[in-house]
């Protein structure tokens, strides 16, 4: 038994980092920097008539500052990444104060922290007013806000998400008739050391990250699929939650209902999770530690093959503790980053995070075999399973530390599917019905031996000592007796759907390719619904990342219109936007959670864009809409990926729009611009069909050195000519009508320009096109 439990043994190793927290629920309105606002300094002295200063510079970090490189991580299944320095600045001594043409107030300081490849920060005595407002950016110049009362609570805490490299400033506004001051104190810097955002993985599977500290030797993850590529757990995946507590510290947590099925924001997660490893022992500090808990929803690939970055807006942050029992590693929190209403009541978690509560089985025999759902290296969500055998409680080992783990832990022998890692501490344990079992503690897995993983049982922290270290009084507040819970969708009777044509509805999506689009002045996106009372929520974007796309990010401007059966765009019936002021930009790659500002930078991301926040949500009716893409500045391009299947089949319908010089137009392909929508019945989005198949209108396009061909079935085979500049016939080929076909052309010789000239009875078409 000791065996099983050598990795354990490592708790008693010292530890020296403390981590922080990040991202979470904040208003979408730009800063005035950024609404082109004109903003004058302010002299002003600090504390004693002394000068303040615009940019505090912190001392450089030595060896002895990093924590060990440890297996003591690894045996608790937990991913650290950055290291703590305490600040407690107050603005009164530092800052500079400016002010606009309109008296309105902004305070602004930047912060440095040599060599730090990202920067977060804790925020204590945070009370902002109403009309006030605060934001933070880093090397990228990417805003994260507003963060504003909204985020208050009752204990002063706001944790902010890491931005990118070593100086982050932040910007607080005051209310326009507010008085010259700044509710809150820089507690902590949170310097990231990995680089958890801004390395690329060159040797390891695509979308996992690189460290720069030898850790070479990270597993990857080939054996643990993406959660997505089994739907019938799709419930269970929504509750699943990567979490990050006090900001250096990743693990996973499960959203859990209970008895009463009130939506209370129970996350069921593991002990060691928020006390630092057992390193806290007083139970007020694993309280504050547990405060600066942040929650990532949805963050996960939607292909299940291979790695697209996902969605990282969706965050809540603050929990308080509720349970908490050291001797089973069992710890039972609450969010209370919710957002709030106008009187300043909680509000349930936002519908647009799709969230679902567990539900959960007390028996010491559930049914097998049990899946597992967690974020193995903070990556996106990947799935588990068992072999087809019942699992048993074997455990009976002192730690050494005043602890005694005796008879509390299933023991998981084999997966047949998956493997744990660093982050997936404190994710759940499901039975064949999808009721939650129990939670992570450690263990050894890896895909090479995917054996002897540990997880706590539900039913051996039932009813404890004492209440606070019971689940019990919580998930059976009224002492019903129940043994079994089910889950609970908050959006049952409204559900959440993705109006889209790839994931995870296309039964081929693995066959996808992602080409990035070139230079487009638009881009819009068909849907046409057969049911009415439609509540539209945000749009999902995917941007293939590139050098240009770091350095000159667009702000877009987006917009659902009508779409009259002509395709003539009418009138305008919601409207959101896409501007960087306004991100919660955490995170990066998509198989390592690296913190701060979101890069594009060799990489493809999945972005949420969300309703306003000052817009009332608008009911759409039955009919057909575009979906509106366009750059606000005139000078600006959109670059987004468009979707292609390997093996497709003749197009019979399109759903893309492309603005050139000439307007709107349809254009061959699709985009993986999705709405989200709320509805009481599931829409049923009706393809438009093409007017290059239903007419004889001969769609053609070049990109990166292939043609891209489609013929209507009313034409008969045509013939491609292919010119040099000067009339030069350089090639021909005869095509066959109702196919898509794609031609390579990198048979030319030399850059230059080219001609295409498609031509069938008289249907012509001629492209001109720049080869390089």
């Amino acid at each position: 038994m000791a065996n099983r439990f050598r990795l354990l043994l490592m708790l008693l190793l010292p530890l020296g980092l403390t981590p922080q927290a990040e991202g979470q629920y904040s208003v979408h309105r730009p800063a005035r920097s950024t609404r082109g606002v004109e903003m004058r300094a302010v002299t002003t002295s600090g504390v004693g008539g002394a000068k303040t200063t615009a940019h505090v510079r912190l001392s450089q970090l030595s060896e002895q500052d990093f924590p060990r490189d440890s297996s003591r991580e690894q045996a608790f299944r937990v991913l650290r990444f950055a290291v703590n320095r305490e600040l407690n600045l107050s603005p009164e001594s530092c800052g500079e104060w400016l002010i606009d043409d309109s008296g309105c107030y902004t305070w602004s300081l930047t912060i440095t922290s040599p060599d730090a490849k990202g920067i977060g920060l804790t925020l204590s005595q945070y009370h902002l007013p109403k009309g006030a407002a605060l934001y933070i950016y880093g090397a990228d110049k990417l805003r994260r806000g507003a963060f504003t009362d909204a985020n208050n609570n009752t204990d002063g805490l706001l944790s902010l998400a890491p931005v990118l490299g070593e100086q982050i400033t932040l910007e607080y506004e005051c209310p326009p008739d507010g008085v010259r001051t700044v509710p809150f104190v820089i507690k902590t810097l949170h310097h990231d050391y990995l680089g958890m955002r801004t390395q690329i993985a060159r040797s390891a599977i695509a979308g996992e990250p690189i460290f720069d500290r030898n850790r070479n030797t990270l597993p990857k993850l080939d054996c643990a699929r993406n959660v997505v590529a089994f739907p019938e757990w799709s419930n269970q995946s929504r509750a699943t939650l990567l979490q990050v507590v006090s900001g250096g510290l990743y693990s996973t947590g499960t959203l859990i209902n209970n008895l009463r099925g009130d939506g209370t924001a129970y996350v069921l997660t593991a002990a060691h999770n928020v006390n630092r490893l057992y390193d806290l022992i007083d139970l007020e500090q694993i309280k504050q530690e547990a405060k600066t808990t942040v929650f990532f929803f949805g963050f996960q690939s939607q292909k299940a093959n291979g790695n697209i970055r996902g969605t990282e807006e969706m965050t809540l942050s603050g929990a308080e503790l509720v349970a908490y029992n050291p001797e089973a590693d069992m710890a039972l929190l609450r969010i209370t980053g919710l957002p709030k209403d106008a009187d300043d009541n909680l509000l349930p978690i936002p519908a647009a995070y799709n969230a679902y509560y567990a539900g959960w089985n007390t028996s010491p025999t559930p049914p097998h075999p049990y899946v597992g759902i967690h974020h193995p290296l903070a990556t996106t969500k990947r799935y588990n399973q068992t072999t087809n055998a019942p699992i048993a409680i074997e455990d009976n080992y002192s730690i050494g530390i005043g602890l005694s783990w005796d008879e509390k832990h299933w023991y998981i022998p084999r997966w047949e599917i998956g493997t744990t890692a660093a982050g997936s501490s404190g994710s759940g344990l499901f039975d064949k019905s999808g009721l939650l079992i129990g939670a992570l503690t450690g263990g050894a897995s890896t895909c090479s031996s995917p054996e002897s993983d540990h997880y706590y049982a539900i039913h051996r922290t039932w009813l404890e000592k004492t209440d606070f270290m019971s689940l019990k009084p919580f998930l059976d507040p009224d002492d019903t007796g129940a043994t079994l819970c089910a889950g609970y969708d908050p959006n049952a009777t409204n559900a959440i759907y993705r109006l889209s044509d790839f994931p995870p509805n296309s039964p081929k999506q693995d066959d996808i390719q992602l080409l990035p689009a070139e230079k487009l002045r638009g881009i819009g996106r068909i849907v046409k619904l057969k049911e009415g009372a439609v509540t539209p929520l945000g749009v999902y974007l995917l941007f293939r990342g590139d050098n240009h796309l770091q350095t000159s990010f667009p702000q877009i401007d987006i917009r659902l219109r009508e779409l009259s059966q002509d395709h003539t765009l009418g009138q305008t019936v919601w409207q959101t936007e896409l501007n960087t002021a306004t991100f919660q930009r955490y995170e990066e790659k998509k198989n390592k959670f690296d913190s701060a500002g979101r890069t594009l930078e060799g990489d493809t991301i999945e972005l949420f864009v969300p309703t306003l926040s000052t817009q009332q949500p608008t009911s759409l009716k039955k009919g057909s809409y575009m979906l509106t893409l366009t750059p606000k500045s005139a000078n600006e391009f959109i670059r987004l990926p468009l979707l292609y299947q390997a093996k497709r089949k003749t197009a019979t319908s399109w759903n893309m729009f492309e603005l050139s010089e000439s307007g709107w137009a349809p254009s061959n392909g699709d985009l993986w611009v999705d709405l989200l929508v709320q509805s009481p019945t599931p829409p049923e989005v009706l393809a438009i069909p093409n007017p290059a198949v239903s007419g004889t209108e001969i769609q053609c396009y070049y990109y990166q050195s292939h043609l891209y061909i489609l013929l209507p079935k009313q034409l008969p085979s045509a013939q491609l000519r292919l010119y040099s500049l000067n009339g030069q016939l350089i090639y021909e080929q005869n095509l066959s009508s109702g196919v898509e076909h794609i031609l390579p052309i990198n048979f030319l010789a030399t850059g230059g320009v080219y001609i295409a000239h498609i031509e069938a009875e008289g249907v012509k078409r001629t492209l001109k096109f720049i080869y390089q």
